[in-house]
């Protein structure tokens, strides 16, 4: 078994290096377009992976996570921090069932700079391990999504002197449409999410903020939702044995890592269902209903929906929803709506029920973002900025 984890270990690297190499490959192409501060922080990444001194300080920043170092589960080039995300989501979904009889391979978890806006399950040459590549950016936008969410509900006095956050979505699109300083604030701080990722690669790009306390449960679960539905996802491909080598396509030369990846829509469609499935059983234990993790995943889906239209936007200052199928994987939209009919199979339940109302409210939000800035990223358009190559695969 330690030898397989070597193996897959190494593999994982492997990509890791191919993609880091690949994307400041293609950041420095669009030459002035990209800050210099950040071409220069994405052109020392070959330079500093993998050597000692890198190592060292990831060695250093580990020494408060000391479970990171259990079977080597941490690829050298993981930063802590992440490191410590991705590993709490996969202990969550362990903790909240008994994957220890889940058939198929164990999963390996890294992040690469793909450009595609999701992650995705690899298939190896190892029998005990596949691995889970996760694009760098994703777990960051999620965060500022929702955040962005949650900030747009007004609080109401709550029965014991608290601030709740108010269900009612109309609210909240008045709050993002108004012409004073408030309005002014969230339509500001979302635009700079979508162009820190759609035009400079990388969602971090975009100032951090802190949102009032009384906003960090739904902030913190629609985060935990979002981010347990792409590990979730991810797992059901092994899960419901989607490695068929028959249905894989390479994903990268045989000398850089020798993977392969799915390109079924009706494979998307059934790990969409099970990870929904494994979201909703590991927030309930946090006390998040069904009704909500059915929310959280289709914002999920939403917010790459957003990137999506924004790249369109900037890169012919429209949007094309059709260009967001590709051969490989659906449109967001398109699994939200299948993941809708999931729910709707599997419970009985109809399309007006009241399971669905708070999925609606939070998509009422986030098409209120989008239709708030979207004249902006057109004037950006317009005045020749372009966009990085962000995918669906």
């Amino acid at each position: 078994m330690a030898d397989d984890l070597d193996h897959a270990m190494t593999r994982l690297e492997e990509l890791q290096l191919h993609y880091g190499r690949s994307f400041v490959k293609t950041m420095r192409e669009r030459g002035g377009r990209v800050e210099k501060e950040g071409l220069a922080r994405l052109d020392a990444l070959p330079r500093r992976t993998g050597t000692p001194e890198y190592e060292d300080y990831v060695r250093q920043q580990m020494a408060d996570y000391p479970q990171l170092h259990a079977e080597r589960r941490v690829s050298r080039f993981e930063l802590p921090s992440t490191a410590g995300t991705l590993l709490r989501l996969h202990g969550l979904i362990e903790d909240a069932h008994d994957t220890a009889r889940w058939p198929g391979p164990r999963p390996l978890f890294g992040t690469v700079h793909s450009g595609r806006v999701n992650a995705m399950a690899v298939a190896i040459d190892s029998p005990a391990y596949f691995l889970v590549l996760i694009e760098s950016g994703v777990f960051g936008f999620a965060n500022l999504f929702a955040k962005a969410i949650s900030r747009a509900f007004p609080l109401d006095p709550g029965p014991d002197g608290s601030r709740v956050h108010s269900a009612d979505s109309s609210r909240a699109v008045a709050r993002i449409m108004a012409q004073d300083t408030e309005g002014e604030e969230l339509r500001g701080r979302f635009f700079d999410l979508v162009t820190a990722y759609a035009v400079h690669g990388d969602p971090h790009h975009a100032a951090a903020y802190f949102n009032e306390p009384e906003r960090e449960v739904l902030h913190a679960g629609l985060l935990d939702g979002m981010e347990l539905f792409v590990v979730a996802h991810e797992r059901g491909h092994a899960f419901l044995e989607h490695f068929d080598r028959s249905v894989t396509r390479p994903l990268a030369r045989e000398d850089e890592g020798g993977a392969e990846y799915l390109p079924s829509w009706q494979q998307e469609f059934e790990a969409d269902g099970f990870g929904l499935t494994i979201t909703a059983g590991t927030l309930a234990r946090f006390g998040f209903d069904a009704p909500f993790a059915f929310a959280a995943c289709c914002s999920f889906l939403a917010g790459m929906e957003i990137l999506l239209r924004a790249v369109d936007v900037l890169n012919t200052g429209a949007t094309n929803s059709a260009a967001h199928e590709t051969p490989t994987h659906p449109s967001p939209w398109m699994r939200a709506e299948m993941l809708r009919t999931y729910v709707m199979n599997v419970t009985g339940i109809e399309p007006q029920d009241g399971y669905f109302a708070i999925c609606k409210t939070l998509l009422n939000v986030i098409e209120a973002y989008w239709q708030a800035v979207a004249p902006s990223l057109e004037a950006l358009h317009h005045a020749g900025v372009r966009p990085v190559p962000l995918t669906l695969s």
